[in-house]
């Protein structure tokens, strides 16, 4: 009798330096993917506040707050991305300082320190931040396309009155 047999393990697993090394790769390509989303909202939100003609100019006049509000929050998400990479430099400098005063070779990181307990901090902020911008300039997109197809066309500007001595209209 022929018995099928399991498929083979693709790996016999991961060992701790492993799983770090993809953790850093990993958590960098999210970095990247993520900056790149904040910087895409916040030149976006600034195109709409900025423009001076048709829809966009409609646009950034009707939802001036929501635009403000989505750029601030993309720009917080960077201003944690960097926070992120400076914490992560001062904790590993600080760790080579103490390596080299002590003279080790080998040193574990201080996860106790709020420092290092910080960078997870950062990166869960960016991770939400960042993408819930976006998210909001999605929202603001289906928002102009809708507004654009159920708008009245506005009615032509009424002539301004020069005279400032008698109020504008028919004489009686």
């Amino acid at each position: 009798m022929a018995t099928n047999a399991p498929p083979p393990i693709p790996s016999e697993g991961a060992t701790y330096q492993d799983v770090l090394t993809r953790l850093g790769t990993v958590s960098s390509r999210i970095s990247d993917l993520l900056r790149t989303l904040g910087i895409g909202t916040v030149v976006f939100c600034w195109g709409l506040f900025t423009a001076d003609k048709g829809l966009a100019q409609d646009v950034g006049l009707r939802h001036r707050v929501w635009i403000v509000i989505t750029a601030a929050i993309a720009v917080l998400g960077l201003l944690f991305d960097l926070l992120q990479a400076v914490v992560a430099y001062l904790v590993a400098d600080r760790l080579r300082v103490k390596m080299e005063r002590e003279d080790l070779a080998k040193a574990p990181y201080p996860y106790d320190n709020i420092l290092y307990r910080s960078q997870t901090f950062f990166f869960a902020g960016k991770s939400i931040l960042m993408p819930l911008a976006t998210g909001s300039i999605i929202v603001l997109l289906f928002v102009m396309v809708w507004n654009s197809r159920t708008a009245k066309p506005t009615p032509p500007a009424v002539p301004m009155c020069c005279c400032q001595t008698q109020p504008c209209g028919p004489s009686k």
